[in-house]
C-alpha cells in the first residue's frame, strides 16, 4: 500500500515554525538553546511550560495519550449508573490536552496544531489503522481518512458532549479540523460528511 499523499509545506526554517516542526527530543533542544540566547522571551517560557505539560521528562507524547483515552471512554459509554465516572475520566483527558484549566492563547492553538499535523499523520500512515479484518487486507486512501474523519467527531463532539464538555473541545476540534482540511485532499467534504452522520 503506497503512503498517504498529503498537501504539504516545505520544512520552514524561520523561529517558531521550525521549532514546531521538529521531533520532541529535538524541539526541546531547540528550545533550550533560544532561551539560552532570550531567556527572558516570554513566548519562549511559554512554548517550554506547554512542552512540559504535554511530553513531560519521558518526552511521551500527554496529548497523544489523551486522545486514545477519550477513545476508550466512547467504546465503554456513558450509562445512568457510571455517568459521573465517566464525566470524570473525559475531564481529565481533556486537562492531560489543556483544553481545561489552560489560558487560551496563540501558543497553545500553535502547539494544538503542531499535534493534530501530528496525529493526522501517524494515523493515516499506521499499517494498522489502515488494515481489515486481522490484518489481512488495506482499506483505501480515502476510506482510511474517512474513517479518520469519522473519529475526529467521535473524540471532539460525541464524547465531550455526553460528558458536558462539548463548548470547552470547539477551539481544539477547529484546529484539528482544519489540518485535516489543510492536509488530506478533499479533507473539508469528509469532515463534513462525518459531522452529518448520526452518532
Amino acid at each position: 500500500m503506497k503512503p498517504f499523499r498529503y498537501n504539504s509545506p516545505a520544512f520552514p526554517s524561520e523561529w517558531p515554525e521550525s521549532y514546531y516542526a521538529l521531533p520532541a527530543k529535538d524541539r526541546f533542544r531547540a528550545l533550550e538553546e533560544q532561551l539560552k540566547q532570550y531567556p527572558d522571551s516570554a513566548d519562549d517560557l511559554r512554548r517550554k511550560e506547554l512542552f512540559l505539560k504535554r511530553y513531560g521528562k519521558t518526552f511521551d507524547d500527554g496529548f497523544m495519550l489523551g486522545w486514545m483515552m477519550l477513545k476508550v471512554a466512547d467504546s465503554e459509554g456513558a450509562s445512568a449508573g457510571n455517568k459521573p465516572r465517566f464525566r470524570h475520566e473525559v475531564e481529565t483527558e481533556l486537562k492531560r490536552l489543556c483544553i481545561l484549566d489552560e489560558t487560551l492563547d496563540d501558543i497553545l492553538k500553535a502547539e494544538w496544531k503542531q499535534f493534530s499535523d501530528t496525529l493526522i499523520r501517524t494515523y493515516l500512515d499506521s499499517p494498522s489503522y489502515r488494515s481489515m479484518f486481522f490484518g489481512i487486507g488495506s482499506w483505501s486512501q480515502e476510506t482510511t481518512a474517512r474513517r479518520f474523519a469519522a473519529e475526529i467527531v467521535t473524540v471532539t463532539k460525541t464524547v465531550p458532549q455526553r460528558a458536558g464538555f462539548e463548548a470547552e473541545m470547539v477551539p481544539f476540534r477547529n484546529i484539528l479540523n482544519e489540518q485535516f482540511i489543510a492536509l488530506v485532499p478533499d479533507g473539508e467534504e469528509m469532515l463534513e460528511s462525518a459531522f452529518r452522520t448520526p452518532r
